[in-house]
């Protein structure tokens, strides 16, 4: 079976579960993940996060994103350029968002920051154990993960979201670390590498 199929067939199991999941401890499950993901980021110490502005079967980030301003956290959320493309722009206050491409709130600002992302927050439809994830298949964040290899990749999502293995092609990004309502399922030292080749290249 071609990859194409095998992520077509992903979905449609991973869009079961979610019609059948018990909505009732959703909640619960929300502030157990943001709580995990704080406790997790307490020890990157993240001067900026790029962070994907939820919608309603995401795990939700507008309490998060409030967080992390709080924190005194540089925050970056996307916005989408065009059909294959996105970027990170400088969160510019709620009040300064409007629905943008694909009905998601996004920023009037069509220029991305200048600033160094050091983490990304990262959706997905679904995720395997060792960071593998798989999204609606537009490349959005794969393709922008491509052109920030130094920025720490952690994904956020349920325990029923995660399948024991996901199709990937060489473009599909693995994930950093992976965060549900019960913990740290997975995590790596990619980034550690990434900027310790870097520096060598730079001697």
């Amino acid at each position: 079976m071609s990859i194409k199929n095998r992520k077509k067939n992903c979905r449609a199991q991973l869009a079961l579960r979610r019609e059948n999941r018990d909505t009732r401890l959703e909640h619960n499950h929300n502030e157990r993940i943001i709580e995990n993901l704080l406790q997790y980021l307490t020890q990157k110490n993240p001067k900026s996060i790029f962070v994907y502005i939820s919608t309603d079967d995401e795990v939700p980030t507008h309490g998060l994103i409030d967080e992390f301003l709080k924190r005194g956290i540089r925050v970056c959320v996307p916005r989408v350029i065009d059909k294959q493309n996105m970027m990170a722009v400088d969160f510019p206050g709620w009040p300064n968002l409007q629905r943008g491409a694909l009905g998601i709130l996004a920023p009037e600002e069509k220029k991305a920051t200048t600033q160094i992302v050091d983490t990304a927050i990262v959706p997905g439809i679904g995720f395997s154990p060792s960071g593998d994830r798989i999204g609606h298949g537009a490349g959005y964040y794969d393709r922008w993960l491509t052109k920030n290899l130094a920025t720490r990749r952690v994904g956020i999502a349920y325990d029923w979201q995660i399948l024991t293995q996901i199709p990937v092609t060489k473009f599909d990004m693995k994930m950093d670390a992976l965060i549900t309502e019960n913990g740290k399922i997975h995590d790596s030292d990619r980034v550690g590498e990434v900027l310790n080749n870097e520096t060598k290249n730079i001697e």
